[in-house]
């Protein structure tokens, strides 16, 4: 299998980019990269610190640099991106020339769920009220959509599983 060496996943906070890229790299046997804990440990503070401190102008400058110093300095990996990565500056088109994108296209409820859970570590939407969640998810959802399925692969709810993602990234490497 002649697999891409970067790999990069895309898709809302809380469609499960960590929780998966962690599974599939284990599978390819690559290094895997969390870019929000990549720019933690750089700044030397928590992501709605940064965006508390510097704002979110500030913080999109931080995750594009350290998205570019991820590609230049690491030859393979599989990379979770935060959820408005691809949406700001040229990060989208800097991934998909570097690599392989994937969007993982959760279903709208379940990370609903999932995000409840962990609000406070999200700072887009830590002040968002449990009922008002759902729409705004749907809204930044229908926002993000035209970039996140400039991907050259998307997942849906049911095909977020390694095995349909190794088999997809194995027909896609092969075309």
């Amino acid at each position: 299998m002649n697999l891409p060496k970067k790999i990069f996943l895309v898709g809302l906070p809380g469609s499960g980019k960590t929780t998966f890229g962690k599974m599939l790299s284990d599978k390819l046997k690559i290094p895997f990269i969390d870019l929000d804990s990549q720019i933690v440990e750089n700044q030397q503070m928590s992501i709605p610190e940064i965006f508390k401190s510097k704002g979110e102008e500030e913080f999109r400058i931080i995750e594009r640099n350290n998205l570019k110093l991820t590609i230049e300095n690491n030859n393979q990996f599989l990379l979770a991106t935060g959820g408005g990565a691809p949406c700001f500056f040229d990060n989208m088109a800097t991934m998909i020339s570097s690599g392989f994108v994937i969007f993982l296209n959760e279903n709208i409820d379940e990370i609903v769920s999932r995000v409840l859970t962990e609000k406070n570590t999200r700072p887009l939407i830590e002040k968002t009220d449990n009922k008002s969640m759902s729409q705004n998810l749907k809204n930044l959802y229908e926002k993000r959509l035209p970039y996140y399925s400039q991907s050259h692969i998307t997942l849906n709810p049911n095909e977020i599983k390694v095995g349909v993602a190794l088999k997809k990234l194995n027909a896609y490497s092969m075309s």
